[in-house]
């Protein structure tokens, strides 16, 4: 049984976090911290999906300090552009920080075109089409 379907908690605080939907997608978010879980298995729109999956493909660098809320094993470290981000491949989560939340406001705000990060931020509910 995925553990995704009970009471889940953040891996930086051990706060109880908060199911919430944003332009169709669930993702999970701590009060707290302020950072934000993200379930492959919770993305509905096909091009969330294909970035979640391009994330997923990205080779990690080292292991995490961070424990998966749903295996309880360490885990990875993938980096791209300025975002250092911590991911289990095997439950396919994604744990977005408030720093990188962040810098992807900061991002959205200087680009122009709607690349990667615009995609992550539109996941993440920050930015509107």
């Amino acid at each position: 049984m995925n553990k995704l379907n009970q009471l889940i908690y953040c891996p930086i605080d051990g706060a109880k976090l908060q199911l919430e939907n944003k332009d169709g997608l669930d993702s999970y978010h701590c009060d707290s911290c302020d950072g934000n879980l993200i379930n492959k298995k919770n993305i509905t729109k096909y091009q969330y999906r294909a970035i979640f999956n391009k994330i997923l493909k990205i080779n990690t660098i080292k292991k995490s300090t961070l424990k998966c809320c749903s295996c309880n094993q360490l885990m990875g470290v993938i980096f791209y552009e300025e975002l250092v981000l911590d991911i289990c491949k095997k439950c396919e989560l994604i744990w977005f920080d408030t720093d990188e939340i962040c810098c992807l406001k900061s991002q959205n705000r200087n680009k122009e075109s709607q690349g990667f990060s615009d995609l992550l931020a539109l996941m993440l509910g920050l930015i509107h089409k």
